[in-house]
């Protein structure tokens, strides 16, 4: 599920200065609340390397959406000219 989320959360984000950077804290942020609730209600097990595996999902799908924005971007330059 985190990399979908780190795809989408730099769309949501657009207009928001340092939009990747936010994306990995709040998956940072959602991870750790996960394995929070999982310690505190004794369901499932409270990992540390799910909050790893979890971040490192976002920053993919953050890398991916990079890398479709700066291909359009080029494709828009390449159009006008």
């Amino acid at each position: 599920i985190s990399i979908p989320l780190g795809y989408l959360l730099p769309v949501v984000l657009k207009f928001r200065r340092h939009r990747y950077v936010w994306s990995l804290v709040i998956v940072l942020g959602l991870s750790i609340s996960t394995e929070l609730i999982q310690l505190l209600t004794r369901t499932g097990l409270c990992e540390t390397d799910d909050v790893i595996n979890n971040v490192v999902g976002a920053g993919i799908g953050v890398l991916a959406y990079w890398i479709a924005d700066r291909s359009l971007k080029g494709r828009e330059k390449n159009e006008q000219a």
